[in-house]
């Protein structure tokens, strides 16, 4: 089979995040030759990289090269007919065998130009949809860049999903975005991660102090500002936070400002393998999250068998939490802090937790990695 795939994200950024995974573009190796079309200007992904997504050495990487894709929002103001013209002209200058499907990694632009792509080549579109948002996330938590690139990107979302065949979510929440009429075209595919066992947790003994760990962007709605603050009331405990963004700075101040820079240690940005090699050697996992999410950060953490602990308020009502032991909190300092009490005191039993946690990510993953069912999706 040969698969043309549709996306409008640098997968150069995920050479230099280190969150390359084999077969990403090719899974269970049904393609035989795999055809890429950026619509970035900038991304230039290294041939080595390729072949790590693509597990195939029948594999062209394509930008396209009207200028009018190179110029960051006014791309995404054209009069709709107008794709169509660009990108079949676009299409004349490589030579590109007919695809059996188009894939999509987006739902927004890249969808409704992988629907241009289905309906020229008269093949079924699959769409992937990688996050969840709501208009109190919209309002709350994201920033001004954010918000305009949402918008722009909500003009072809309506066309991307009435035109795809199925639609490819990474978890349940995202269902929300979809509308009734499109929702049996639905299937969660849920994140593929690392997940080695020479990664896992081996001893569950808390030493001299709690080692506590967080991973994830620096931003309003996932910053661990009453993390830090819960902090306060335990000398013998410390927190590693992986991560950079805007809420860094503040972050840093606030450790100052409580004496707990010697026990908050910011490690910024590290690569996804590298991180996983050094989660075994924390005693617990902490998040605060707002956004409705099962992030890879939470199922890396669980496949490397750390407990975890997490606020209730919105994780504990998401269908995928409830398939695991979680050491619930509130979302205030004070419950935090009983949190950290209760693991120092050894209210938990952290082996079994991980355990259980181990067996269940396992199971929920591999429900949605079966070869044969996704044959059938996309045959």
């Amino acid at each position: 089979m040969i698969v043309l795939i549709v996306i409008n994200q640098r997968i150069d950024n995920w050479e230099e995040k280190g969150e390359l995974l084999e077969n990403y573009f090719n899974k269970h190796k049904l393609f035989k030759k795999i055809y890429i079309i950026s619509l970035l200007k900038s991304d230039n992904p290294s041939k080595s990289t390729l072949i790590t997504l693509c597990g195939s050495k029948q594999f062209k990487f394509i930008k396209l090269k009207a200028k009018i894709f190179q110029l960051k929002i006014i791309k995404y103001l054209l009069p709709l007919r107008f794709y169509k013209i660009l990108i079949l002209n676009n299409l004349e200058q490589f030579n590109i065998d007919k695809p059996d499907i188009i894939k999509s990694v987006g739902d927004g632009f890249s969808g409704f130009i992988g629907s241009i792509l289905a309906n020229h080549y008269k093949v079924n579109l699959f769409i992937s949809i990688h996050t969840f948002v709501s208009p109190k996330i919209f309002f709350l938590y994201m920033n001004l860049k954010e918000k305009i690139n949402f918008l722009l990107e909500r003009r072809f979302t309506k066309i991307s999903h009435n035109s795809a065949k199925r639609i490819f979510v990474v978890y349940e929440k995202i269902k929300n975005n979809v509308s009734k009429n499109n929702i049996k075209k639905v299937n969660i595919l849920y994140n593929n991660v690392l997940n080695n066992e020479k990664f896992q947790k081996k001893s569950f003994k808390i030493k001299n102090k709690l080692k506590l760990v967080y991973v994830g962007r620096l931003i309003k709605g996932k910053s661990p500002e009453i993390i830090i603050k819960s902090l306060d009331k335990f000398k013998n405990s410390n927190l590693t936070i992986y991560g950079d963004g805007p809420e860094r700075n503040t972050l840093e101040k606030l450790s100052n400002k409580l004496e707990l820079t010697s026990r908050v240690i910011f490690k910024g940005f590290q690569s996804n393998i590298d991180l996983i090699r050094e989660l075994k050697n924390y005693d617990a996992f902490v998040c605060y999250d707002k956004f409705f999410e099962f992030p890879k950060a939470i199922m890396e953490s669980l496949f490397v068998g750390l407990p975890l602990v997490a606020n209730k308020d919105p994780l504990k009502s998401l269908k995928e939490f409830k398939n695991f032991k979680i050491i619930w909190v509130n979302s205030t300092e004070e419950s935090y802090s009983n949190a950290v009490r209760n693991i120092i005191n050894n209210k938990y039993d952290l082996k079994q937790i991980s355990n259980y946690n181990l067996m269940k990510i396992k199971k929920l993953v591999s429900s949605s990695y079966d070869k044969n069912f996704f044959k059938r999706l996309i045959g």
